[in-house]
């Protein structure tokens, strides 16, 4: 791949997290804080050299 975007939202759609890198999530908020347990939700994009762009979302809960 060429490369891709990682993003988090709240259940509600409110972004959390947003990464270009191979850094994942480590459930903390924008400001570095824990974010609470729930469920969120997840999308990445993927580039492949060509231009060819996959999505991929889900869902993942995060358990304190």
């Amino acid at each position: 791949y060429k490369n891709f975007v990682q993003k988090i939202f709240t259940r509600w759609g409110q972004p959390v997290f947003e990464s270009v890198n191979r850094n994942f999530w480590d459930g903390t908020d924008w400001n570095g804080n824990k974010a609470p347990a729930g469920n969120y939700v997840y999308q990445i994009e993927v580039f492949e050299n060509t231009g060819k762009k996959h999505v991929f979302n889900g869902n993942v809960n995060l358990i304190r």
